[in-house]
């Protein structure tokens, strides 16, 4: 089946194309004056990282569909994941709905420890190492955003 064939084509051609409007749209996005790096660089550099994934899935795309063989698609038939799809969606709507009253720090630290453990295969699942993961990146993004961008980030109930 064609579209069977093509469907990382078609996804990071859409990545791609997606990337790149925002990345046009970021520069729209004001500069602060207050700070060396402004409010338009996060944008910009992850709508850039965006669109430069979407290529990097479209050329392995095409390097798939090369490959593919309609004769082996059954053997190859891909488990649909739509319980993990719906968690992450759940986790990711708590985390924004919690992420003022609790804070970034407990609440980005939760948030990648309840994703580990969502994605993480049945034999792989190690709460202690996500949670230390997720502490550890959660400690490294506040402290680069708060101490180099010198943007605040949701307080909450830790205060700081």
């Amino acid at each position: 089946m064609h579209k069977e064939k093509f469907k990382d084509v078609y996804a990071g051609v859409f990545v791609l194309a997606v990337g790149l409007v925002l990345f046009a749209a970021s520069f729209s996005v004001p500069k602060g004056a207050a700070v060396s790096i402004g409010s338009d660089f996060m944008p910009k550099v992850t709508c850039g990282l965006m669109a430069v994934l979407g290529g990097i899935i479209t050329w392995n795309g095409n390097i798939q569909a090369k490959k593919y063989n309609e004769n082996n698609k059954n053997q190859t038939e891909e488990k649909k994941h739509y319980k993990e799809l719906a968690a992450s969606i759940a986790a990711l709507f708590v985390y924004m709905i919690l992420l003022v009253p609790v804070g970034f720090v407990i609440m980005t630290t939760v948030y990648i420890t309840v994703q580990s453990w969502i994605l993480s295969p049945k034999e792989k699942k190690n709460p202690v190492k996500f949670f230390m993961i997720g502490a550890v990146a959660s400690a490294v993004i506040y402290y680069i955003f708060r101490n180099i961008f010198v943007l605040m980030l949701p307080a909450g109930i830790l205060g700081f």
